[in-house]
């Protein structure tokens, strides 16, 4: 999925009806972009129509370059991502995603896979 230093993710979301009904996706790398402070209650979200990031001292991901795609009941987001120079997994890293409805539904976390950084 990645490639040294630079490459992107991809998430994929389903709906039982349609895509356009998910109205918030989530996603989790482990603690890959955790604040610094390590606490998940710290952290932050980003919409993916502007120019927004967020970032810690291991990597960075902006909405510029993010695309975002519906085709019938799956949404799929990608987003670009960036690693600190000479920073890297030691271990593959789990994958999690879960989503809202507009109204009000959400899933449970799932996992999506795992991703190693060299």
């Amino acid at each position: 999925m990645f490639s040294p230093g630079n490459g992107s993710l991809t998430f994929t979301f389903d709906d039982q009806t349609n895509a356009q009904n998910i109205e918030t996706s989530w996603m989790l790398v482990n603690d890959v972009l955790l604040p610094d402070s390590g606490l998940a209650a710290d952290a932050t979200s980003m919409p993916l129509n502007g120019t927004g990031q967020l970032s810690n001292s291991q990597c960075e991901i902006r909405a510029a370059g993010a695309v975002v795609s519906q085709v019938g009941s799956r949404l799929t987001v990608t987003l670009p991502i960036r690693f600190a120079p000479g920073w890297s997994f030691d271990f593959p890293k789990a994958v999690w995603t879960a989503v809202q409805t507009l109204s009000g539904q959400r899933s449970t976390w799932r996992a999506l896979g795992l991703v190693q950084v060299p």
